[in-house]
Order: structure tokens, then sequence, then C-alpha cells
């Protein structure tokens, strides 16, 4: 915006350009994304920081705010039902922004659970629930309209993250919590040793390099037995 309106036929200032864009906010003309949340009100703590820090506003998005009809609605609610597994309770406006921030709460203590665990064990994974509860929050956060636009935009994300905190929930118990620490221990132990041997069995050079493929990996949940086939074989050299 800045680099635009400095051109002819406008010739703004940077303050100018500031100015006129709060003005569009406070009309309700825009939406204003940043740091991670999106917002619409302009005396918000979103919209002050935004706009009275240059860095800030300089990397902030705007876009027109949209008008929410019944077509749009009817699109969040099929996405509710793909997402969560079940029916909005009514197709109208409220009632379905409603019932996305119900289930979105609900969800996220599945979320940070997940978020949590996989911090407490050093796995792999953490980036997507932290993004997810990011986008949770933001959805649950804003105007009916707001929570309708950017839960029918961004439900696939949400959607991805539940299921795979629902699997993480059903594989991971403690004995397989402890096998894959002790996985991570052979990796920085015997392994971080026996990479550096010129000679080393080339059986074993590939159980390392799969190990810690594995155990790097989104998906290591799946792979616990073969991750502790690996480091087995690792420990027993």
């Amino acid at each position: 915006l800045e680099e635009q309106f400095r051109k002819e036929p406008f010739g703004w200032e940077f303050d100018m350009v500031k100015l006129l864009v709060l003005c569009l906010l406070r009309a309700g003309l825009i939406e204003v994304q940043s740091a991670g949340r999106s917002f619409d009100d302009a005396r918000s703590m979103e919209a002050k920081t935004a706009f009275t820090n240059n860095t800030a506003f300089r990397q902030a998005s705007f876009r027109p705010k949209e008008t929410v009809d019944f077509a749009v609605v009817l699109q969040a609610a099929e996405a509710f039902k793909a997402t969560f597994g079940k029916e909005a309770k009514e197709l109208e406006q409220g009632k379905v922004a409603q019932d996305i921030r119900a289930e979105l709460e609900r969800q996220e203590q599945e979320l940070q659970a997940m978020h949590t665990l996989l911090i407490r064990h050093n796995l792999p994974g953490e980036e997507t629930f932290q993004q997810a509860l990011d986008l949770a929050r933001d959805v649950r956060g804003g105007k009916e309209e707001h929570t309708i636009q950017a839960f029918r935009s961004n439900h696939t994300t949400l959607k991805d993250a539940i299921q795979q905190a629902s699997e993480l929930k059903r594989n991971l118990d403690e004995p397989k919590l402890f096998s894959l620490q002790k996985a991570r221990e052979v990796l920085r132990g015997p392994w971080a040793f026996l990479s550096t041997e010129p000679e080393l069995p080339e059986d074993l050079k590939e159980a390392g390099a799969r190990l810690k493929n594995l155990i790097e990996k989104e998906s290591f949940h799946r792979e616990v037995a073969e991750i502790v086939g690996n480091a087995a074989l690792r420990e027993s050299h």
C-alpha cells in the first residue's frame, strides 16, 4: 500500500496511508490480519498495536470485508459437518457461528494436550498443532461474520490437526513413549559415536539413517515398531 500510493497521482506520505486505511477499518469496510490474528474493530487492542507500530503495519495484510449471505453460511455448515462429523443445529448465521465456536473450544483442549506432549518428549509435529491452535483462537475470537468466513476458508487445516491429535492419542501410550525416548538416546549416544567410524557396517549405516528419518517425521507414531528395531540394531553394535 505504501509503495502504490506514494506514486502519482496520489503522492501520499506513509502516515496518510495509515490514516486512510484506519478510516476504512473504522467504517467497517475492511478486515486486517496482523501477528496471526484477524480483526475488524478499529478500537481493539490488535488495531492499536498494528496502527501504532510501523513495522507491524507494514507486515499486516488487508482485505475487503465480505458480506455473509446464506450461501456462505451453508458452506460453513457443510465445513462444520466435514470437520466435526455432525450437523450444525440451525442454518442461521448466529447459530452456525455459535456451533463453530463451541466445538472449536472443546477441540482446543485435545490440540493443546498433544502440543504439550510433543514438546515434553521432544517429538516432531508441534508446529502443526501450534498453527491449528492459533487458527482456532482466531476463528473463535472475531465477530460472527469473521467466524463464518475464517472457518469456511481454513476448516481443512483444523480438520487435519484434529484427526492427527486423535490418532496420536490412540497410538502414543506410556510404553511407546518410553521406547521413543530410548531410541532418541541411541541417536544422541551410541550412534553419535558410531557414525564417525570409517569402516561402519553397511547394515548399521542404513539402520542409523532409517532411524533418524523415522523419528523426525510427523508420522513417527505409526512407525514405533520399526524405530525400536533400528535402535536395537545400533545398540547391539
